[in-house]
């Protein structure tokens, strides 16, 4: 399922690594002095999820971040479905990588509508396939009330379920979620907790979840890793 620690560095990270999903091998990040990861190392099988847990500021969301694309590591390499995406001297741009995204904060443009910000991946779809994910997203996460309003004229749980919506639009073959749950009322947790395991278990997507809440966490996986197992950094802050 899931492999760490420097023993794994060779035989057991390839043969993962050959059969898709996600392979970390010897990742470091360094913001200035402030090391943020160091020989982070760990592989996901295709189709598996996995949550990530650990204190804040132990380098979660910049793993994340450096699987999507949005930071390049300062060295190491990642891998998804046995293709090389980042290591040195080779950089895949992230619209490439057939990521789905969910940020801590749900980072909407806030010039765009509902309907907008959620087909926004598809628009390369035919009109009416991307009228239909549309009609089928907003529906399910109860926000087609929603479908022309802009960012600021909608609640935080419903703008958390517009980020969910255009993650899940392009059915993307990896889903990277950070902390997308925080701060909402237990039933809606529960709610869009449903939807976010039918979806990935739907698109057969590799998933990676970062949750501090261990009941989330076990609702969506019982594949956990303890991220400050992992990170070899000597500073990790509470």
């Amino acid at each position: 399922m899931i492999l760490k620690g420097k023993g794994y560095h060779t035989v057991n990270l390839a043969a993962v690594q050959d059969r898709g999903g996600i392979t970390v091998r010897n990742l470091d990040k360094s913001y200035g002095r402030h090391e943020v990861l160091k020989n982070i190392s760990f592989a996901l099988k295709a189709g598996d999820s996995l949550i990530i847990k650990g204190p804040s500021g132990c380098g979660k969301s910049t793993l994340l971040r450096i699987l999507a694309g949005l930071e390049i590591p300062d060295a190491g390499e990642v891998w998804l479905d046995s293709r090389v995406v980042s290591a040195p001297g080779h950089y895949e741009l992230p619209w490439l990588r057939g990521i789905g995204m969910v940020f801590q904060a749900p980072t909407l443009w806030p010039h765009m509508t509902v309907a907008e910000n959620i087909t926004y991946p598809i628009m390369n779809w035919p009109r009416d396939k991307r009228k239909a994910r549309l009609a089928g997203l907003l529906n399910m996460l109860e926000i087609a009330d929603k479908e022309a309003s802009f960012p600021d004229e909608i609640s935080g749980g419903q703008a958390r379920r517009v980020a969910l919506a255009r993650a899940f639009a392009a059915r993307p073959r990896f889903m990277l979620l950070d902390e997308p749950l925080t701060n909402l009322n237990y039933d809606l947790k529960l709610h869009l907790l449903e939807h976010i395991k039918m979806e990935v278990e739907r698109n057969k997507s590799t998933m990676i979840y970062v949750t501090h809440d261990s009941e989330e966490a076990g609702y969506i996986s019982s594949n956990i890793l303890r991220f400050e197992e992992i990170n070899q950094t000597s500073r990790i802050e509470d």
